[in-house]
């Protein structure tokens, strides 16, 4: 992640053109509702702001999504959370939002960067012989693999792979193993009323020359649509997940500021 507070350009504020208003307000909501899993922290709802605080030491996994008319209002909402829990967090604010900006950048916020929200569909696929469900046993092995994967702390694994994360019906890790049986690559689909949402993939460097990346992404197509076909996955992703998901078929629905606290991006 950038820690540079950067310009506001318009033109990247752009997805989809074919979605309209009231469409796009449902599928952040519907992504909010996803997130729901995680939060084992705090969690609140309303039609056009969400947030989702994990506990975790990580801005990554303590988020708020706000937008509507009443953006400004809810990012003091989401600042005084902040000082409540004592957790860093990472804000997005949609296209029309500029004015929790405003409050954001007033309490020392930046906007660092600007990130896709994307939708994938699922799709059936064949199964890779080396990938699997993972269960509470493989909690050890998925923590460090992410922490590999993504060369951050150990509070991104800790985020994803618990038990009590683990231990819920609306949430799904699974896993690709080498063949002598390491972990080479991991991630965690949560689902919602409206959306399932993908968390945590990655693979670990020493096996991206693989198709290590490619049959994760797959076993996450592959289970959403086992559980239902016509549900949709939605996430943000990272320079190199946005490029891989639009091979896919993957499209960006439109594109998040994303607010923060630098030392928390610097830490």
């Amino acid at each position: 992640m950038g820690i540079e507070s950067q310009p506001v350009d318009a033109r990247s504020w752009g997805g989809s053109p074919a979605i309209g208003e009231a469409e796009l307000r449902r599928l952040r909501h519907a992504l909010g509702g996803a997130t729901r899993p995680l939060a084992t922290l705090d969690f609140w709802q309303d039609d056009d702001s969400w947030l989702m605080f994990s506990g975790v030491d990580n801005a990554d996994y303590n988020l708020a999504m706000l937008g509507g008319q009443h953006a400004s209002v809810q990012a003091e909402r989401v600042l005084e959370a902040v000082e409540r829990h004592g957790v860093p967090a990472m804000v997005f604010l949609p296209p029309g939002a500029t004015s929790a900006g405003d409050v954001l950048a007033a309490a020392g916020w930046a906007h660092v960067r600007d990130v896709p929200f994307m939708r994938q569909y699922p799709r059936r696929s064949a199964h890779d012989p080396h990938a699997r469900l993972l269960t509470i046993e493989d909690i050890p092995a998925a923590r460090d693999c992410v922490t590999d994967a993504f060369a951050g702390p150990d509070s991104l694994g800790r985020a994803l792979f618990n038990e009590a994360v683990l231990s819920r019906a609306d949430a799904i890790a699974w896993g690709i193993f080498d063949p002598g049986g390491e972990l080479v690559g991991c991630g965690l689909a949560t689902i919602g009323p409206e959306a399932f949402s993908a968390w945590g993939m990655g693979v670990r460097r020493t096996a991206r020359r693989s198709h290590a990346a490619l049959s994760l992404t797959q076993l996450a197509f592959d289970l959403a649509a086992r559980y239902d076909e016509a549900r949709p996955i939605l996430f943000n992703a990272t320079d190199l997940g946005e490029r891989l998901h639009l091979a896919l078929g993957g499209e960006v629905l439109e594109r998040w500021q994303l607010w923060t606290r630098r030392r928390w991006v610097l830490g």
